[in-house]
């Protein structure tokens, strides 16, 4: 907070939107999915300017992402005759990143930012129950397929363009939009499979590629007008 106050053209910035899941996120093939859909977005960041067009930015940025159960037995359905109940949650995604701000003042009253980032982000998958049947030789056959919760960590970025509407010397509206991106590599998730009484657990691998656009709306503070 000090390093920021001490410019006079050091700024904190809240927004709050929502998330769109792109690419292998949001997809429904079941070959790459994440069945991600349109989530929650937060941001919390500073700024500080080295001049009145070129600073630096710190961010901590949140999205959380529920999963499509409807896609999830859509896909299942092409595999099995009957889909008995899906039980997943939420992707919570967290970030901490470090970047480049370059300002471009258009009139009095709004200025453009152009933000470029990168960082580091955790990621968590919630984890899956599914439960299926399927007529196999003559009877059905009863089968749940578990897999616990995952975490993992990746390197990430983040760019994007914020609109800053002055309406008092201190406090800006902000309309802004970015492209976040990651790829998470779970490793060792326990997957338990019940079927007719017998019980088979391993573990498994997979990549999760995350691509999310962000809407936001928020303000922007210029911490050395608030504390004059």
């Amino acid at each position: 907070m000090p390093f920021l106050v001490n410019s006079q053209s050091s700024c904190l910035k809240i927004k709050l939107g929502t998330g769109k899941p792109l690419g292998k996120y949001g997809s429904g093939n079941i070959e790459e999915a994440a069945f991600a859909k349109t989530g929650f977005g937060f941001e919390l960041s500073g700024e500080r300017k080295f001049n009145d067009y070129l600073g630096i930015k710190a961010s901590l940025l949140s999205n959380r992402n529920a999963i499509d159960n409807y896609e999830i037995y859509t896909a299942a359905q092409a595999v099995n005759t009957s889909v008995h109940s899906v039980e997943i949650g939420t992707y919570d995604v967290t970030s901490f990143l470090l970047g480049l701000v370059a300002t471009i003042p258009t009139a009095w009253f709004v200025g453009v930012d152009f933000f470029s980032m990168i960082g580091y982000s955790a990621i968590i998958d919630p984890g899956s129950k599914i439960e299926v049947s399927n007529f196999q030789l003559g009877s059905f056959t009863y089968t749940q397929i578990i897999a616990d919760k995952a975490s993992a960590g990746s390197l990430c970025y983040n760019f994007g363009i914020d609109f800053n509407f002055k309406i008092s010397r201190s406090v800006s509206l902000v309309l802004g939009g970015s492209y976040y991106g990651a790829k998470a590599k779970f490793e060792d998730v326990r997957v338990t499979i019940i079927d007719n009484n017998n019980v088979t657990i391993g573990t498994t691998n997979y990549e999760n590629t995350v691509s999310i656009l962000n809407a936001n709306l928020g303000i922007k503070i210029l911490l050395w007008e608030l504390i004059k």
